[in-house]
């Protein structure tokens, strides 16, 4: 749901999904009955929440995208809990720089919490050529450099390449990633 509200917008959202999942036993351990009769299927359901504040020059959001969390049940089954400090947080911000007509410069930061793990932050900086061609950089707290580009390939696809160069003690079994992305915006 989106509410005009000054001179932006404050978007509010819901999600609801499914998680779906078996639990494969391996070939050696199939012939012990304790593990073929814990062996699962499950279908569960999660729910999320957000909301987000934008304007041409500032933007803002806070979300929590897993309410429930899965958990495996005495008699071996998995089962959907609910438990508020096991949330995940996320909060951003950032703002819209335009030096140019040309050019758009927007820095942000993206701060993620969780109890188990504490606070990871993303400091960004993308550049936006045109509304074209976008370029970005971003540093994570646990030790990580994020290279971006995209590019409008039309007027509602945008495609993305990210690189994920992770420079902590667990990169030594832990390689980087790449990410390719196609994004379709439906609304006009």
């Amino acid at each position: 749901y989106r509410l005009l509200l000054g001179s932006g917008s404050l978007s509010m959202g819901l999600k609801a999904g499914f998680v779906s999942g078996n639990q494969k036993i391996d070939d050696l351990l199939s012939s012990d009955p304790a593990y073929n009769e814990n062996a699962s299927n499950y279908f569960l359901p999660n729910f999320g929440i957000g909301v987000y504040y934008n304007t041409k020059q500032v933007f803002a959001g806070i979300s929590v995208p897993l309410m429930l969390g899965y958990e495996s049940n005495s008699d071996g089954s998995i089962g959907a809990y609910h438990d508020f400090s096991m949330y995940t947080y996320y909060l951003t911000a950032g703002v819209n720089l335009v030096p140019t007509d040309a050019w758009l410069i927007s820095p942000s930061l993206l701060a993620r919490y969780q109890s188990s793990t504490g606070f990871v932050l993303d400091c960004t900086v993308n550049v936006l050529y045109k509304e074209l061609f976008g370029v970005g950089f971003s540093y994570r707290t646990t030790k990580a450099l994020i290279m971006m580009l995209n590019y409008r390939i039309g007027y509602q696809t945008t495609v993305g390449l990210a690189y994920d160069f992770g420079f902590s003690d667990i990169n030594e079994d832990n390689r980087n990633s790449v990410e390719i992305a196609i994004q379709v915006d439906l609304g006009f």
